[in-house]
């Protein structure tokens, strides 16, 4: 088992720690004998350090281990933590101490080798949420007394809380260890993220702790679970966690979760378990990675898995062909494929994150993420959205995050005289904005435009046999207009490209009314040049991958109600194609120094 140094304290840690929480529930609610053999089964693997708490099976977790080690006397590093209540400036010290009393009666221990503060930090303290003040002025103190007495070598923080607090505190380099939560749905801790990233934003907490000589304990790598995929829980495990800065809910981390599986299908990795354990030790400033078990199983597989060492480059360069191809070509067609929609997702999952649409009809059964387009009827009910697309627009320009991509797979095409019909015809908004008079350039520059999923919609309903209702206030209220630059610079090509579209967009923000909409009706007209347009005519078996950032689309509908249509659709959102070390990685550049 390769060791890293803790940081400052100069402990050197296995890579693989052994965590004792309620996530995996095997030193809360497992056998005793099980307990005691896979302790012993890890000491055998190389793990030296073992982590608890206070507030793991109430007191359980600590009273396991303490028995367990003290029976087996191995040769290996401890850590708990307190969590206070809502404390009383004046009163923080003494409840402290007396948390970690308790503690060491219930290990059977007279001193520990890690002592750590296990509440949230943030900037102003709120209940049992400490602020950075209070974790300075009197935690700190109480923990140095402490250690002074001999109770514990070392001391740290649990780095959950407000991010701009948490860097105050790491930045005082007044604790010797954090532990991060950092994984493949939150990378932020390590690397950068959009501003609009779907979690919270660390801002390089790792970095930082780094500099302030800080050995980092790696927890919720696999999200409390999430990373396996699936929402199923092992009987001994805790029900699923809320997440730490990953995500909104348990269920939406298994969704993004399984945009990873393709790591797994090109023989990156054997599991998402395996690529998420992987993926983290990859970062120097790793120093252990805890993971909760449930089984010796799952201790033999998280061992063998970080042995295989981190994740090759060949994992994110993967996909860098496809990358640049959309770039330089905007619309890419992949022909006579054969696809399920468990595989059209996986494809489509790996360039960002999938949308599951506003409307929530006409999905795939099973997959939320795959949309069905199509005229046929069966059963007297549509099974498909048979009038999606059909006008000029720019998928998700109403959402705060923008669409990266649209992925369609055409399973029946309508044909009339042997030819095809229902095309989808394109429009390059990067060649209509270098073909804008270069005063309107320079005019439009710095300007946004609001943009509103109710046109569209509104525009589709009106027409006649339209099958939309009008949209519930709860499904407007989950899509309010919103404002997106009107020149945008894309990602992958970095060249500029015109970002409003007849569809959603409904005004220049910075311009008086009339003005705007004399502006916007220039701008529609001229980006539907023929000059800039491409009509597409669909093959049963096409996927077509097509860059919502650089395009206008427009579904025609020339086919008649006995003439099938049937596609699957999914939105990739442009959740990290706004990351520079994202796409640096993925098009296989080297990092910016």
């Amino acid at each position: 088992m390769e060791r890293r140094k803790l940081g400052r304290t100069g402990l050197d840690v296995s890579l693989l720690g052994f965590g004792c929480g309620a996530v995996g529930g095997l030193m809360t609610k497992g056998a005793a004998a099980d307990q005691e053999r896979a302790i012993a089964r890890a000491v055998e693997l190389g793990i030296n350090y073992f982590d608890t708490a206070q507030m793991y099976g109430d007191g359980e977790s600590e009273k396991n281990l303490g028995r367990v080690l003290k029976a087996l006397k191995p040769n290996v590093y401890v850590g708990t933590k307190v969590r206070l209540p809502p404390t009383e400036r004046g009163k923080i010290g003494q409840a402290i101490a007396a948390s970690l009393e308790a503690s060491l009666k219930r290990m059977q221990r007279d001193s520990i080798d890690l002592f750590q503060f296990h509440n949230a930090i943030v900037g102003t303290t709120k209940g049992a949420d400490f602020g950075v003040d209070a974790v300075l002025e009197e935690v700190v103190p109480a923990f140095q007394r402490l250690r002074d007495q001999g109770k514990f070598r070392f001391f740290g923080i649990t780095a959950n809380g407000e991010t701009a607090a948490l860097l105050r505190v790491i930045d005082a380099r007044a604790f010797d260890t954090g532990q991060a939560s950092y994984n493949l749905l939150n990378p932020s801790p390590g690397a950068p993220v959009p501003a609009n990233f779907p979690a919270q934003d660390y801002q390089n907490l790792l970095g930082h702790a780094q500099a302030a000589g800080m050995g980092i304990i790696n927890i919720r790598v696999l999200a409390g679970g999430a990373l396996s995929g699936t929402e199923e829980r092992h009987p001994l495990g805790s029900p699923p966690p809320a997440p730490i800065g990953s995500g909104s809910d348990y269920r939406r981390d298994v969704e993004r979760a399984r945009r990873f599986e393709p790591l797994v299908r090109d023989g990156q990795a054997e599991s998402l378990i395996e690529a998420s354990l992987r993926y983290v030790i990859a970062h120097p400033a790793v120093s252990t990675v805890l993971v909760g078990y449930s089984t010796m199983d799952h201790l033999e597989y998280a061992a063998r898995s970080i042995e295989k060492g981190p994740l090759s480059p060949a994992a994110l360069a993967r996909i860098a062909e496809i990358l640049r191809a959309l770039g330089e070509h905007s619309v890419l067609r992949f022909p006579a494929q054969q696809l399920d929609a468990t595989q059209l997702k996986a494809f489509a999952g790996r360039f960002g994150a999938l949308e599951i649409n506003v409307a929530g009809t006409f999905q795939e059964p099973g997959h939320p993420e795959v949309m069905i387009l199509s005229n046929i009827v069966e059963n007297g009910r549509p099974i498909g959205a048979r009038d999606a697309g059909q006008d000029w627009h720019t998928d998700m320009s109403y959402s705060e995050t923008i669409a990266l991509a649209n992925v369609l797979y055409a399973l029946k095409v309508p044909r009339r005289n042997g030819v095809a019909l229902g095309g989808t015809e394109f429009a390059n908004m990067q060649a209509a904005y270098e073909a804008l008079p270069e005063d309107l350039k320079t005019r439009l520059d710095g300007m946004t435009v609001l943009h509103d999923f109710n046109k569209f919609w509104e525009m589709m309903r009106q027409r006649p046999g339209s099958w939309r209702p009008p949209l519930s206030e709860e499904q407007r209220r989950k899509k309010p207009p919103v404002s997106h630059p009107i020149f945008l610079t894309h990602p992958i090509t970095g060249k500029k490209v015109l970002y409003a579209n007849p569809g959603y967009a409904i005004r220049i923000n910075d311009l008086p009314e009339r003005e705007s909409d004399d502006i916007l009706a220039f701008l529609f007209e001229h980006q539907l040049q023929p000059r800039f347009c491409y009509l597409h005519r669909w093959a049963e078996g096409d996927v077509l991958f097509w860059d919502d950032i650089a395009t206008l689309h427009n579904a025609h509908a020339d086919y008649g109600r006995e003439e099938h249509r049937l596609i699957m659709r999914c939105q990739v959102m442009a959740d990290r194609i706004f990351d520079p070390a994202f796409v640096r990685a993925a098009l296989g550049e080297p990092a910016e120094a």
